[in-house]
């Protein structure tokens, strides 16, 4: 589902009600499913990213459910523009890999433009890389649906005790100059 919305009520339209009906049903009974994205070393000493499943909430190595998860990996550069990269389907056991790259000196967000049933855990460089793009003067490059879903991932992350207190502030400290309602629902939830 894509959106250009500035509204947090809007972000699941009537078209995407049974889905996200289906996907609740399914999250609450299973965990909900986390996306890891980690910044390492690849050939040629060039940086890549690679992509994992894992459970929200639901910690129990008994679990072993996967999702077929479709990601549109994209970068934002610090000027502001963004490049597209291939659509991929993240499928597979628990913790099996999927690269993406060469990184590029940018951002990094894996659902752009559009409301996603997952949650987002980047490592340490790649939350770098990101708040220093919304700490920009052009944070506005980040679609206001993707500023809006790391707010609400920060928040549960930091509840669920994934990420620290000083990321958390790190990831919050652009919002001084956020106009956007449905960033700030996301942020006080």
């Amino acid at each position: 589902m894509t959106t250009n919305s500035d509204s947090a009520v809007d972000i699941l339209t009537s078209e995407s009600t049974y889905q996200k009906k289906y996907f609740d049903s399914w999250a609450n009974n299973r965990g909900q499913p986390v996306v890891i994205a980690e910044l390492v070393r690849g050939e040629l000493n060039k940086d890549i990213v690679t992509l994992r499943q894992a459970h929200f909430i639901t910690k129990s190595a008994l679990i072993n459910a996967t999702w077929v998860i479709p990601v549109q990996p994209q970068w934002i550069f610090m000027n502001g523009t963004r490049k597209a990269q291939e659509r991929q389907l993240l499928i597979g056991k628990l913790n099996a890999e999927k690269r993406i790259g060469p990184l590029e000196a940018a951002g990094l967000l894996l659902f752009p433009d559009m409301a996603s049933p997952v949650r987002t855990l980047y490592n340490a460089q790649l939350w770098s890389r990101l708040f220093a793009l919304l700490d920009s003067p052009l944070f506005e490059s980040v679609p206001t649906i993707n500023r809006a879903s790391i707010q609400q991932d920060l928040g549960a992350f930091l509840r669920n005790e994934d990420v620290g207190l000083t990321l958390y502030i790190a990831g919050i400290r652009y919002m001084w100059r956020e106009t956007s309602r449905a960033v700030w629902r996301a942020f006080a939830k």
